[in-house]
């Protein structure tokens, strides 16, 4: 057991005296594939030519024009020793981030104990293959062939039938493609950057929430800072206007029956979902709907409108410009800013009308233009709420610990662990959920394989409890959703505000 003495901070190593000094504005201007920088833990590197064979695959890219050290640290916590790669950053550096400041510890001994348990398991059980290679392995594929076949078996009975049995199915499977598409968006499924990048781009863009908004929201965002202010997704999953998630948040009067809208979310989010501007038949009117709506404050960046979290992702806050040199648009300052051009819009757009408008006009014309208005918002609404069942446990329960802000002498994965949740679930739920149930797991190590989180997490919960840190384990969904709502209802009252 890890000595219970304060846990030492780390310090980047020194910068050579004459080291060149960068901004983020130095960086966003070298942001493409053709011209590459990235920084991490202070540190600038030109990575050009080197993302061009990154073992690691395309998911590099994503770490341009931000401070991509949490990217970094838990993108190869894996490996066994790092010598070999800072070997090879050293070729590739040239200055330092002006201003940078530590964002969290990564190197606490609780930190180090519990990777290197799992590391053990993890490259012991990575030798165990048969003819089909790796179980796990087989086993996404296997899943992933599943929803594609459902899928397409349900766009064909509701392209013959118009009935809306067919449309709820196709809603679920919807759901288990979301789910599959959030895995390859950490680059988990597949070896190659190319299937991963097809999975998440097809399965991100297809309901209609844009892959670029999804992976800044997800990604770069909530992976990163969970649930602190630097986490854009925080509004998304449970708007202020209407909750309080943690004993430091103001109360407002509405707060008091926030545990009784946690009951009816997911009927808001059903008809809030089943808008789905980017796709048809609601694509035909976003142009002059979402204008209006946006104006008359119903539809802004980062926030809901509903007491219901957010299905589609929300776009940038503040525009490029808008961002001062030691911004990064990652929540510094309360800044969040979206890289998407024109053509990656339109790209989005297409996308999420490839099966959704074929299917509208066949339906239309065999059963009217109404019915199949009607049948395509039940399919979003339902897929909606579906997945806001499950996402307001992910980060949420009575006693889970919720800081405002991270600071450097934070243990980035105590805080993460403390901030999630791991539930439970049977066999064919974890498979066609790739693993989303086990988010303590899947925040610790993003891109791991969905499918194998379920067994690294009685290694976690063990290191935890030797180390005096909670895990918020839970045997099912249910036993899950009932102490979200005593949190909830725990925070209702003005008396359980925090006082400074």
């Amino acid at each position: 057991m890890c000595k219970k003495t304060a846990a030492p901070t780390e310090t980047p190593a020194p910068a050579p005296a004459q080291a060149k000094r960068y901004t983020f504005d130095d960086m966003r201007a070298h942001a493409t594939r053709g011209d590459a920088w990235i920084t991490i833990h202070g540190k600038v590197y030109d990575v050009t030519e080197f993302a061009k064979r990154h073992p690691g695959g395309d998911i590099i890219y994503q770490g341009l024009a931000i401070d991509s050290t949490v990217l970094f640290e838990t993108h190869h916590n894996m490996i066994p020793n790092m010598d070999r790669l800072h070997a090879t950053m050293k070729k590739y550096y040239i200055g330092e981030l002006d201003g940078w400041k530590p964002l969290a510890n990564f190197k606490t001994p609780f930190a180090q104990e519990l990777l290197q348990a799992v590391r053990d398991y993890v490259h012991k059980r990575d030798k165990e293959v048969s003819w089909f290679g790796r179980r796990w392995d087989a086993l996404s594929y296997g899943s992933m062939a599943f929803i594609i076949f459902g899928m397409s078996f349900w766009v064909y009975k509701i392209a013959t039938t118009g009935s809306l049995w067919y449309y709820g199915l196709m809603a679920y499977f919807m759901t288990a493609g979301h789910v599959c598409g959030h895995a390859a968006n950490h680059y988990s499924l597949f070896e190659s950057s190319f299937w991963n990048n097809l999975f998440s781009t097809t399965f991100t863009n297809l309901w209609g929430l844009r892959e670029q908004y999804w992976t800044f929201s997800h990604l770069l965002s909530h992976h990163c800072y969970n649930y602190a202010d630097r986490d854009y997704m925080i509004e998304q999953h449970v708007p202020t206007r209407y909750f309080r998630t943690r004993p430091e948040d103001p109360w407002k009067p509405i707060n008091a029956y926030q545990h009784y809208i946690y009951r009816v979310a997911p009927a808001f989010a059903f008809f809030m979902g089943a808008l789905r501007w980017d796709c048809a038949p609601w694509v035909f009117v976003a142009p002059i709907a979402v204008p209006i709506l946006t104006k008359l404050g119903l539809m802004r960046a980062g926030e809901s409108s509903v007491a219901a979290p957010q299905f589609t992702a929300s776009g940038s806050t503040h525009g490029e410009s808008e961002l001062g040199p030691n911004e990064d648009g990652v929540g510094i300052n309360k800044k969040f800013h979206v890289r998407e051009s024109f053509l990656m819009a339109c790209w989005s757009v297409f996308m999420a009308n490839v099966l959704w408008l074929p299917l509208f006009v066949i339906v239309g014309n065999k059963f009217g233009y109404a019915w199949a208005w009607f049948g395509h918002s039940f399919c979003f609404g339902l897929q909606s709420a579906v997945v806001i069942n499950t996402l307001l446990t992910q980060h949420l329960s009575e006693d889970i610990i919720l800081k405002p802000t991270m600071e450097a002498k934070d243990d980035w994965y105590k805080m993460q662990i403390e901030a999630s949740t791991s539930v439970k679930a049977p066999v064919i739920k974890r498979l066609l959920g790739y693993g989303i149930n086990y988010q303590i797991e899947h925040h610790i190590f993003p891109c791991m394989s969905p499918q194998f989180l379920h067994e690294v997490q009685p290694i976690v919960e063990e290191v935890c409890a030797k180390n005096g840190v909670q895990y918020n384990g839970f045997p099912s969904l249910s036993s899950c959703q009932e102490s979200v709502y005593k949190r909830f209802k725990n925070l209702s009252t003005k008396s359980s505000v925090k006082s400074e």
